[in-house]
């Protein structure tokens, strides 16, 4: 007997494993959102990672840093599906008069990442080497100057010219003496410290004692006199070769494409002053842009000259500190917190950070930015926090220049021996 099948079910089942297959492409193809999630988990660790070094250099822990160098994706979908089987012809089983469609469905997804514990020679000479003047100017041009600026810095080096007094400031909450210190009278550094100079002995007072607070005090008021830092031409000059020396480009000359003229075309950096953004009179340097024809002056660029009032001419070497220098005084701030607001200098600071501490790292369960546990205990950088997460983003930057194409690459071996 003749077996009739209609051509109408030929064209829907066409059309069904049509739509299924163009649908299990189509879904295939949509990797916005997983490129969105490694986006997300990997600056979430980079948070993460940061939050733990501060919490390890609070409790004066060795730090630790990887560097993820790759994240890695793929996913797989497959669908396979036949027409129904028909036998024909006598002898034909119950269960052959059933027709049997066979379909198998496989969807696969997996991800991977590739990270390098940072331990190389050049990474750690980075890390402990002072930043330089040009990194503090571009992390000023992409961040308020407040948050740099207290970080960046290590010591005020003040010479009173009335007196021809010398004093150290540092930028350390580990300086200022502890309240039961006898010339405090009980009290603490913070409420010592009086918030304007009083006068050419205000640093003889206190600047033993409450070096961090005479600090914080001072770094305010150069700020509000428009301390900030630039970026200058090198003034390297060319060395001229010795006699006999082929000069660059000369046929057998080392790396003849001109690199051996012994000058530098880097970009340098200077700590400078923008009148623009002064309240306070002006000092010197200027910047470059505001300084006459535009030419730099003799001061030195980590020297700054200006009047203090109720003090006179004060001239101030600013000193750096190194990137794990930022760290450790993240961590000893977060040990031993100004107990007053802190006195960030610029409207754009105090915005800024409003009524926190300078890190704000609480034990809350309460909606997190980024949040650890170490040793038992639980800490937790607030959702509503905007400070710490500049300061954050200042520290990564820093630990991302001094990582080097070779540190993503370096193999890190590890043996295993059990018995």
């Amino acid at each position: 007997m003749p077996v009739i099948v209609s051509r109408r079910v030929f064209l829907s089942a066409g059309a069904i494993l049509s739509a299924v297959l163009l649908g299990s492409c189509a879904a295939v193809d949509q990797f916005g959102g997983r490129i969105e999630d490694a986006n997300r988990n990997s600056q979430h660790a980079n948070d993460q990672e940061t939050l733990l070094n501060i919490i390890r250099a609070t409790n004066y822990r060795p730090l630790t840093f990887v560097a993820i160098s790759q994240v890695t994706g793929s996913q797989t979908e497959s669908l396979t599906t036949g027409l129904p089987t028909i036998t024909f012809g006598s002898g034909i089983t119950p269960a052959q008069h059933i027709g049997q469609i066979s379909n198998s469905v496989m969807s696969q997804a997996q991800g991977g990442y590739t990270s390098n514990p940072l331990v190389s020679t050049a990474f750690q000479n980075g890390m402990l080497a002072a930043i330089p003047e040009a990194t503090i100017a571009y992390l000023i041009a992409a961040h308020p100057r407040d948050p740099v600026l207290f970080s960046t810095i290590d010591a005020l080096i003040v010479k009173v010219q009335s007196t021809g007094e010398v004093y150290r400031l540092d930028n350390n909450p580990d300086e200022d003496s502890p309240p039961d210190d006898k010339s405090l009278q009980g009290k603490d550094c913070a409420s010592t410290v009086t918030d304007e100079p009083m006068g050419p002995h205000f640093f003889a007072k206190t600047a033993k004692i409450c070096s961090y607070s005479d600090f914080l005090i001072m770094a305010r008021y150069i700020l509000q006199k428009g301390l900030t830092a630039e970026i200058v031409p090198s003034t390297a000059s060319k060395s001229k070769p010795a006699a006999g020396a082929k000069k660059p480009g000369d046929a057998g000359a080392a790396g003849g494409g001109g690199a051996s003229d012994g000058g530098s075309s880097n970009p340098q950096g200077r700590f400078c002053f923008d009148p623009t953004k002064s309240g306070r009179g002006t000092a010197v340097p200027q910047c470059t842009i505001f300084s006459k024809l535009g030419k730099r002056t003799a001061n030195k660029a980590s020297v700054v000259t200006f009047v203090l009032d109720g003090v006179g001419v004060i001239e101030t070497e600013i000193l750096v500190k190194s990137p794990l220098g930022v760290y450790e005084l993240l961590g000893a701030t977060l040990r031993r917190p100004w107990p007053r607001k802190f006195p960030y200098a610029t409207k754009q600071g105090q915005a800024l950070i409003g009524e926190e501490p300078f890190v704000n790292v609480t034990d809350s369960s309460a909606p997190c930015f980024v949040e650890v546990n170490y040793q038992g205990s639980h800490y937790c950088v607030p959702a509503n926090s905007q400070n710490t997460p500049v300061i954050f983003d200042i520290v990564q930057q820093l630990k991302n220049l001094s990582t080097t194409p070779t540190d993503l690459n370096a193999p890190f071996a590890a043996r295993f021996v059990g018995n």
